[in-house]
């Protein structure tokens, strides 16, 4: 029962209960408009030799397509933080830079190497109206600003986050995507998201260093999360806007390639790590600040034990599974190769199947909530960026 409603709560329930409660009570929202003159799209890398140029060959495009539609009287930028590199990352952009007609710059992390320290070093150098960060190995789709440069004109919006969808997935991976689509469009009605695809989000700038202001010191895992959040509450009359595409799985892709088990491991710890991080520091006291988000964000805090309801969905159904074999007067010998079998076709699935592997990691990763909660300072330091 308990795992059933964990689950529930998980998906549909947490974005539906922010989507009544605003219906109940309302909220606040201003409708001024504004003008955007500039926008510079901020490149996260890290050893990304591979994918960096499939990336900056997709936001090419899509400046071209901005260009053509809107004219140049907005100014468009590409600036790629390099975070203590030691491949050919470097080569790799200043050769795209030569071959586009798109200003295309590069800066240096001085400081301790992290994800968040690069994103802020990027934010904080940056003139720019609105800026979009931008993961290393995402792929936009062509027609991304086109269709965002509505809402960044919108005086009340100060975020868009594009819809995203993996190219390595099976259909079941198509349909947790698709249904986390169909939640964030939900929340739309409630102010927007609190947690969006970090491989691209755009952010008005001017919010986002107030953001950044209050969320210094810490070394945040899982600015996905910690950002869109922390803008929610410091602008109660603003908005997140969740963009959905009409006719393809989703604005924002990836390039294919797939990471070790090993890697894939380390990038699960440390989204939980992540998660933790704002739980403990942002979640615990959402609700003095704005309720209507606490209830968003609590689907968030329930996906993350998503691990332990879906144990005991597993265990109650091998149970039942066996109670169903003794009473159809099957022996233990029987009932013993019947689950013989199913641990066998499991096995199968994680050898054949890539999401099938990396959903094993994140349900590894998600039975260790308890202990890293216990330890996080700890753990903290230990988790790796990539």
């Amino acid at each position: 029962m308990i795992s059933t409603l964990g689950l529930l709560w998980s998906t549909v329930g947490g974005s539906l209960a922010g989507y009544v409660f605003t219906r109940i009570v309302g909220r606040q929202q201003s409708s001024l408009t504004s003008s955007v003159n500039t926008i510079e799209i901020l490149v996260a890398a890290h050893n990304e030799e591979k994918v960096i140029g499939y990336t900056l060959r997709s936001l090419q495009a899509a400046v071209e397509r901005f260009v053509a539609t809107h004219g140049k009287g907005v100014g468009l930028k590409i600036t790629v933080g390099l975070d203590h590199c030691t491949d050919a990352t470097l080569r790799v952009v200043e050769d795209f830079a030569r071959t586009t007609r798109v200003p295309v710059a590069t800066i240096e992390n001085p400081g301790k190497a992290g994800k968040w320290n690069v994103l802020n070093l990027l934010a904080r150098q940056s003139k720019a109206d609105w800026v979009a960060f931008v993961d290393s190995g995402s792929l936009w789709e062509p027609e991304l600003l086109v269709e965002a440069f509505a809402s960044m004109s919108d005086g009340s919006v100060i975020g868009v986050a594009p819809s995203y969808s993996t190219s390595t997935g099976g259909r079941l991976e198509q349909l947790n995507w698709g249904l986390e689509q169909s939640l964030k469009r939900l929340e739309n009605h409630s102010g927007g998201p609190v947690s969006v695809h970090g491989a691209s989000v755009l952010y008005r700038r001017e919010p986002l260093l107030l953001a950044l202001a209050e969320l210094n010191g810490t070394l945040w895992l899982n600015d996905d999360v910690v950002l869109p959040l922390t803008l929610r509450l410091q602008n109660p009359d603003k908005r997140i806007v969740y963009m959905i595409h009409a006719s393809k799985p989703a604005f924002v892709g990836d390039c294919g390639v797939r990471s070790e088990l090993a890697v894939e491991y380390r990038r699960r710890r440390r989204m939980v790590v992540g998660n933790l991080q704002w739980i403990q520091n942002k979640f615990l006291t959402s609700h003095r600040r704005n309720f209507g988000v606490t209830l968003i964000a609590s689907r968030r805090v329930a996906r993350m034990l998503w691990a332990y309801w879906a144990l005991g969905l597993g265990a109650s159904a091998v149970f039942a599974l066996l109670e169903i074999l003794n009473r159809a007067g099957f022996t233990s010998v029987e009932r013993a190769v019947c689950a013989a079998v199913l641990g066998l076709g499991t096995m199968v699935l994680f050898a054949a199947s890539n999401w099938i592997r990396r959903l094993a990691m994140a349900f590894l990763s998600g039975l260790q909530v308890p202990r890293l909660w216990r330890s996080l300072s700890k753990e903290e330091g230990g988790v790796s960026w990539v």
